[in-house]
C-alpha cells in the first residue's frame, strides 16, 4: 500500500462517546484516494465475522448511515462499507446473510483490508 495516498482516519466510535448518539456506532473511517486520485472513505468495521453476527453489523451501518446525514463533510466523500474480520471468516458465499450484506453494500474483506 501506498501510505502517501493516505489522507485522514477517524476512530469513530472513540470520538462519539458522550454525544449520546452512540448506540451502536461503526469503527473507523480510513480516507485514501483513487487510482483517479478521488478520495474514497472506507468505513471500517472490525469484528468477528460468521453469520449470527450479520445483523449486528447492518445495525451499525444504519447507525453510521444516520451520522452521516448530520455530517454533510464526512458524508460528501465516496464511501466504502467493510468489515474486517478479526478472526476466520464464517460467513459462506450464497448465503441469505452474505447477500443480506451485499444488498446493504458491505463487503466482507476478511482480516487483511487492501484500501486499492
Amino acid at each position: 500500500m501506498d501510505t502517501r495516498r493516505l489522507c485522514g482516519s477517524v476512530d469513530l466510535e472513540s470520538s462519539v462517546q458522550g454525544l449520546g448518539r452512540h448506540d451502536h456506532p461503526w469503527d473507523y473511517g480510513i480516507c485514501h484516494t483513487n487510482t483517479n486520485r478521488e478520495p474514497v472513505v472506507w468505513w471500517t468495521e472490525v469484528h468477528s465475522a460468521n453469520s449470527a453476527h450479520v445483523d449486528e453489523v447492518l445495525t451499525k451501518l444504519r447507525w453510521l448511515r444516520g451520522y452521516l446525514d448530520s455530517a454533510p463533510a464526512l458524508k460528501a466523500f465516496k464511501a466504502r462499507y467493510v468489515w474486517l474480520a478479526t478472526g476466520s471468516v464464517y460467513i459462506r458465499p450464497g448465503t441469505p446473510q452474505a447477500l443480506k450484506l451485499a444488498k446493504n453494500g458491505v463487503r466482507v474483506v476478511g482480516t487483511t483490508l487492501n484500501l486499492d
